[in-house]
């Protein structure tokens, strides 16, 4: 079961940014998540905790999660490079089995998965 992310938009709400990618999954399967920076992070950070050693080799070639920023986090050319920065990152993370298969990533696919209204609208 493979994943590929494909980065659309990021828009700003009140005083933060969320961004909205599609998913392809097996069989062509797709789905929009819309999420926030901060969000993806702590998933991130969680499956990291939960993994075994045999994809620990694997995490080491990944590309470097995007940092965070303290100040001027809206501007559009911070935004725009760090939602390529996400793209390269989760396609690298979704590749490797481990993390594609682990129970945290397909509930964090289900609560963050754009409803049919919301994915009309995208």
């Amino acid at each position: 079961m493979m994943f590929k992310v494909m980065m659309l938009r990021h828009d700003e709400r009140d005083g933060y940014a969320e961004y909205v990618f599609k998913v392809i999954g097996p069989l062509g399967f797709t789905f929009h998540i819309v999420d926030r920076y901060s969000s993806m992070r702590s998933y991130y950070k969680m499956l990291i905790k939960n993994l075994d050693d045999s994809a620990s080799a694997k995490l080491k070639a990944l590309p470097a999660f995007p940092k965070k920023k303290m100040f001027n986090a809206l501007d559009q050319k911070f935004l725009n490079n760090r939602m390529t920065q996400l793209g390269l990152f989760l396609n690298a993370w979704f590749a490797i089995p481990a993390v594609a298969h682990d129970k945290l990533t397909l509930t964090w696919f289900t609560s963050k998965a754009a409803d049919q209204d919301s994915q009309d609208k995208i």
